[in-house]
């Protein structure tokens, strides 16, 4: 199971990136050999120069090689997906294709200057015992039908297979070697683990805000004066027409296309027999009254399933792939010059157009995530800027091309416009205030009494408090309001209170605004008999984040060092 999760880890995030990457920008080759030089320089990275056919074809093999690695190898994919996921870092301003090159340029570099190597002993045992490995051993059908079936078509050889494992392998190295001096205390991990492993009882003082929002009354006048305060901030939502195809696979003409099954149940099929009714009183008796027989009922029919939960999962994944690959053409031929109205159209695709609109207002579908990257395709084109053309994987099995043609910054809203959030907003500060000067009030009438030697209960009682007595809180599962007063109160000594917090409505993970406080009963430690199991996990894991991080850092300063230079595009 944790191998299934590590490998599925990785693939989600960087498969599908390579999916796209590998089929419509890379080409062939290490980074050397790379034929002759034709046209002007696109890119130069490390002292090697690429014109745009160049870098079409570049690593085309290796891409796809990586894709069909991920999708089809029955073993363990973990290092491959790591490596997949470690090239495609850093993504700047869109151009996660340079960052791809420039990172394997990287690597290359780092494979000479390191003395970095993977014998031929190396590969084939990767081959054999890590991706092909499945139950007890060496899947040769599983390889051989993946040489056959998935190279063949890229034109790929097993020299390309082994060039792509060398480098994987060599990646792998590489970070043991950034990573041999980074250390993780098991005492500090042990520490950290067991003060939230706690148990505590406490009463609770709580003030929500909706006990508040009534009171305050602004006058027309505060709310204009707020308004000329704040006017800045209260501006008309920005609106962006967008141009943009989006595809999934065509479940339905993949069901239509496969062979129908044959119904060896119809009637008369040679050799079968069919059962014989028994006759009709009518044909032993001579002509009988009919019997009253009950109204025939319909039978009830079976919900069709859609059409792609009747494709395998192999079938799914491969109109998953053929999408992409779709995708792939329609860059490949604009970047030979066609239009996208074109190119589409000589891909089946459909170009739609929005009008300028805001984000809330964008189709339904632009909601979605990204496979390969967080948030939205909403979120994404409210966020770059007109120009801007993106290639990205959304949802469950959708692909999307966009390009942001025209937008309409925010503007100032009028008064008028702005006064029923001014209002809001200023209703919501002066109830804040309020609610915070009552949870203070009895905060320091409750302290007072405290110093002075009377119990909390009995100093409650006399100020007509009511506190929320929670019993043996623990950490586990506990989420929002209620960990942050478990946060709160661990940090507190038993017979004390806590200082006064206030949480306002702008932090979503602790629910309403509201200031409270507590007082801790008791707090102690509670056993867990798989700590020390769980101490050696979270130390591996730390180690393990640091040393990514240190190779992600490496990754970023021999990019910054790699003298970039690129072609300026429209």
């Amino acid at each position: 199971m944790l191998e299934t999760f590590r490998k599925h880890a990785y693939l989600m995030i960087a498969v599908l990136v390579l999916v796209f990457l590998g089929l419509v920008f890379f080409g062939t080759g290490s980074g050397s050999g790379l034929g002759l030089f034709g046209g002007p320089v696109a890119l130069e990275a490390h002292g090697q120069k690429f014109d745009l056919k160049q870098l079409q074809r570049f690593e085309e093999r290796h891409s796809r090689l990586i894709t069909r690695l991920s999708l089809n190898a029955p073993g363990d994919t973990e290092a491959l997906g790591r490596y997949a996921s470690m090239l495609a870092q850093g993504d700047v301003d869109n151009k996660r294709r340079t960052s791809f090159v420039v990172n394997r340029l990287s690597l290359q570099k780092a494979m000479k200057d390191f003395g970095l190597q993977a014998s031929t002993a190396e590969v084939n045992s990767f081959i054999k015992d890590t991706l092909f490995w499945e139950e007890s051993g060496f899947n040769s059908e599983a390889y051989q039908d993946f040489v056959k079936n998935e190279m063949g078509p890229l034109g790929a050889t097993v020299k390309t297979l082994n060039d792509l494992i060398r480098e994987v392998i060599c990646l792998t190295k590489l970070e043991e070697v950034l990573g041999a001096g980074i250390e993780v205390s098991r005492e500090e991990t042990e520490k950290n683990i067991l003060s939230s492993q706690q148990r505590i009882t406490y009463q609770l003082l709580s003030y929500p805000i909706t006990g508040f929002r009534d009171k305050p009354m602004p006058s027309e006048e505060e709310v204009e004066a707020k308004w000329e305060a704040t006017k800045s901030s209260y501006l008309s939502n920005p609106k962006r027409k967008v141009v943009y195809i989006l595809a999934a696979p065509d479940y339905e003409a993949i069901l239509d296309s496969k062979p129908a099954a044959n119904d060896s149940t119809e009637a008369g099929q040679p050799g079968e027999l069919k059962e014989q009714s028994p006759p009709s009183p009518a044909e032993n008796d001579g002509c009988q009254e009919p019997a009253e027989q009950p109204a025939e009922q319909p039978a009830e029919q079976p919900a069709e399933q859609p059409a792609k939960d009747q494709l395998s999962e192999k079938e799914r994944k491969e109109a998953l792939f053929n999408l992409a690959l779709k995708f792939g053409e329609l860059d490949e031929k604009m970047l030979e010059g066609q239009t996208l109205s074109e190119a589409a159209t000589d891909l089946g695709l459909t170009v739609e157009t929005t009008e300028l609109v805001e984000q809330s207002m964008l189709p339904s579908d632009f909601s979605s995530n990204f496979r390969n990257s967080p948030g939205t395709a909403g979120d994404a084109i409210f966020k770059a800027p007109v120009g801007t053309k993106k290639f990205e994987p959304l949802g469950e099995d959708q692909w999307l091309y966009f390009e942001i043609v025209e937008e309409l910054e925010p503007a100032e809203l009028s008064f008028e416009d702005a006064k029923d959030k001014v209002r809001a907003a200023l209703i919501s500060e002066q109830a804040i205030e309020i609610m915070k000067e009552k949870a203070q009030g009895h905060h320091t009438a409750l302290s007072t009494a405290m110093k002075e030697g009377k119990p909390f209960t009995d100093a409650a009682t006399e100020l007509d408090l009511s506190p929320v007595l929670r019993k043996d809180v623990t950490r586990s599962g506990t989420m929002g309001g209620v960990m942050r007063e478990y946060t709160t109160a661990a940090r507190v000594n038993p017979g004390e209170l806590s200082d006064l917090i206030t949480d306002t409505d702008k932090d979503e993970r602790f629910g309403l605004a509201r200031s409270f406080f507590l007082y801790v009963v008791k707090r102690e430690a509670y056993e867990d008999t798989g700590i020390e199991a769980t101490v050696d996990m979270m130390t591996e894991n730390l180690l393990r984040r640091r040393q990514i991080a240190a190779v992600q850092n490496w990754f970023l300063q021999a990019r910054a060092s790699a003298n970039v230079v690129e072609a300026p595009t429209e």
